[in-house]
């Protein structure tokens, strides 16, 4: 919903421009030769460049999805056909007065705000991968990768030390290291965001990095590095952090600065009071758009250029300002930290009680208001989003995400393990991915509301994990399905959640709180592992999870599984 209305109103925001510059430019070729028309019409073709301004967009955001950069072309074309009608508009209007001095000032700004970001576009979508010797193997190492592909697999150091680099201990007190490897990183993943393959050197490479680094520093150098991935691929930091983007940034805001200094002092006296209202707030807009950009990007983890011109003494004069500024940028949150929830049981029993957790006491009292009046008269997708919920992420999870991962690297099986495997139903291993996720939900929210070792503190810490990462599968599931690429997930979501309401409106439950109501379900469910086949044939995946929780949940270690 939240990119729905952002993508509209940036839609809507081109369309107004656009539609602005073809009634300038219908008004002046309609307009009157009698001296008060046209002053008037001079003045209105003073505003056009400022619809050339606002369609090359903020500096801040320049697409809404990487898909948007493949559309460079498009704006392309848009630029030279609204940049057409601005000249055209401009010839119609041109006196040789100073107003006509400072419409061609600022043709040319709003002429390099547009092409800025049609070129940060394309940059995105088609800009060559850096050529290092590090990360694109060359004609000798394609072909040893050719002929011996189980070299990385079963000698990793010896591989490292032929084709690999040491890797420097990061300080996670200081940014630049930190930016540096994230933007290491960001060259090998980049090939996945342009749908390029990633070679067996490239795994590697990062292998080696996420050995020589411990969790702290990982998760560091992942926010840093998505944080650099999203100004590559949504902004035009490429562009303003480069020689170029220096240049352009000077003469964009002085050019404005001038045209608001001279327009003041030349031609205030001429004009109505409601055109000038106008014009002044144009200006003042360009004026505060540049100074925004300016200080959202200043404080951006963009690597910036070394001034290796700076004499000795200027280099230990800004040291400590320099050494400030990466400690501030060290610290700054660049992210909320926390994860969406949804539970399926929650919206099928209607249960209120987690309904504004988290959240302010009067945003929650609003959204319980919602609940009572509007669900009833809501379809499901809106009301869903009433169930959803955000919560902090505790560095428990980050560690056992980190752990989990190293545990993958250093085994050479890439599915399930032994020991997982034999805990599990044949039925939750043969269905598809959407379907698995629903029946592990399922059974972690059973397991998680009829444990009976929920107050020892070890064995809580991971139910508390387990149920965290269980909701946030099942918001990706329902609310992002294009993350998983699923086929028919919100099917099958809602087909168990008719199923699930079914079975608590038959037995009566609905009433009753979350944890009675999950212990009730799991009760009406045999344990026998030999009834798994016949609930195969069954549509409803409640069967299965109901199955898969009666099995585990007389496990002392089903919680490290459920995780």
């Amino acid at each position: 919903m939240e990119f729905l209305g952002a993508t509209s109103v940036s839609s809507c925001a081109d369309s107004v421009a656009t539609v602005a510059l073809g009634v300038i430019s219908n008004n002046q070729r309609n307009s009157c030769d009698d001296n008060d028309s046209q002053v008037k019409n001079e003045l209105i073709a003073f505003w056009a460049p400022f619809m050339l301004l606002h369609l090359g967009g903020q500096d801040t955001v320049t697409a809404y999805a990487v898909q948007d950069n493949e559309l460079w072309l498009r704006h392309l074309l848009g630029l030279i056909i609204q940049l057409g009608v601005a000249l055209y508009i401009f010839h119609l209007s041109w006196k040789g007065n100073w107003l006509s001095f400072l419409t061609i000032l600022m043709l040319i700004v709003g002429f390099i705000k547009y092409a800025e970001r049609t070129w940060v576009m394309r940059l995105a979508n088609h800009a060559p991968l850096p050529e290092r010797k590090l990360y694109e193997p060359n004609l000798e190492q394609r072909k040893l990768l050719a002929d011996q592909a189980d070299l990385y697999l079963s000698d990793r150091e010896n591989y490292l030390k032929r084709y690999g680099e040491k890797i420097v201990c990061l300080d996670v007190d200081d940014i630049r290291p930190i930016r540096a490897e994230a933007v290491r990183l960001f060259d090998i993943f980049r090939r996945l965001f342009l749908n390029q393959k990633v070679t067996f050197l490239h795994r590697f490479l990062v292998d080696s990095v996420s050995a020589s680094l411990d969790s702290q520093n990982t998760w560091k150098v992942i926010e840093v590095e998505l944080v650099y991935a999203y100004d590559v691929f949504y902004t035009k930091a490429p562009l303003f952090f480069s020689s170029w983007g220096y240049i352009f940034r000077y003469f964009s805001f002085t050019s404005i600065i001038f045209v608001f200094v001279l327009f003041h002092l030349k031609e205030r006296h001429k004009h109505p009071r409601i055109d000038l209202i106008i014009t002044y707030v144009l200006l003042v807009g360009a004026i505060l758009t540049e100074i925004y950009a300016v200080i959202f990007l200043s404080v951006s983890d963009w690597p910036r250029p070394r001034h290796r011109g700076l004499s000795k003494h200027l280099r230990t004069l800004f040291a400590p300002i320099i050494n400030r500024w990466a400690k501030l940028m060290t610290n700054k949150q660049r992210w909320s930290n926390s994860m969406a929830q949804l539970n399926l049981l929650s919206f099928c029993l209607k249960d209120k009680s987690e309904v504004g957790q988290e959240t302010p006491k009067l945003f929650a009292k609003s959204r319980k208001w919602i609940f009572n009046h509007m669900v009833p008269k809501l379809n499901g997708e809106l009301e869903m989003l009433l169930y959803r919920s955000h919560k902090q992420i505790s560095t428990d999870l980050k560690d056992l995400v980190y752990n989990t991962f190293r545990e993958k690297l250093s085994s050479d099986s890439e599915g399930f393990s032994e020991e997982y495997n034999k805990y599990i139903t044949h039925g939750t291993v043969n269905v598809e991915i959407y379907q698995s996720i629903i029946i592990w939900h399922i059974a972690t929210d059973l397991c998680f509301y009829t444990d009976s070792g929920a107050n020892e503190t070890t064995n809580n810490l991971h139910r508390k994990v387990s149920k965290d990462i269980s909701d946030y599968m099942m918001y990706i599931l329902v609310m992002c399905p294009f993350v998983l690429s699923t086929g028919n997930a919100i099917l099958s979501f809602e087909n168990t959640c008719a199923w699930v309401r079914n079975f608590f409106e038959e037995k009566k439950l609905t009433k009753l709180p979350k944890a009675e109501a999950c212990a009730m379900l799991i009760s009406e469910y045999e344990t026998s592992s030999d009834k798994v086949d016949n609930y195969l044939l069954s549509e409803s995946l409640l069967s299965l999870a109901v199955i898969l929780a009666n099995k585990l949940s007389p496990m002392d270690g089903k919680w490290e599984i459920l995780e």
